[in-house]
């Protein structure tokens, strides 16, 4: 058998006469193809853009939470010594004399009245006479 038979030379398969058809068939996958390659490179580039958005709200993120972390721990130092100052003057306050003990200081005072009481030179005015007399 021949390998390159004649019947086949004008034939649409045949390697010497280029179908038209395939040609064009073969021109419009390339411009498929390109055109299918610009938008996967399109949604390379989106997809690299989205996840260097997403790597820089992520570290942002995490410097504001450790940011707030530090801030929680700060607060929470003053509230523990806000409260030690307020366990000290709770104490304090305890100590005080209370509303009951000032009336009756005040009515000690004034049965005390300091004006009624002598003072060393009068009480002397008063003991001269006497020690005449001995």
């Amino acid at each position: 058998m021949d390998p390159n038979p004649t019947y086949l030379m004008n034939t649409p398969h045949s390697p010497k006469a280029p179908d038209t058809a395939l040609l064009n068939l073969i021109n419009t996958l390339n411009t498929k193809l390109r055109v299918l390659e610009e938008r996967f490179t399109n949604l390379k580039r989106k997809s690299q853009l989205t996840e260097h958005s997403v790597l820089n709200n992520q570290k942002r993120s995490t410097t504001e939470f450790k940011n707030l972390r530090d801030e929680v721990k700060e607060l929470r130092q003053h509230m523990r010594e806000i409260d030690e100052k307020l366990s000290k003057i709770i104490d304090e306050l305890g100590r005080f004399a209370k509303k009951e003990e000032l009336r009756m200081l005040t009515t000690y005072i004034t049965l005390w009245d300091m004006s009624r009481f002598l003072t060393k030179k009068e009480a002397q005015e008063l003991v001269r006479p006497m020690q005449t007399f001995k």
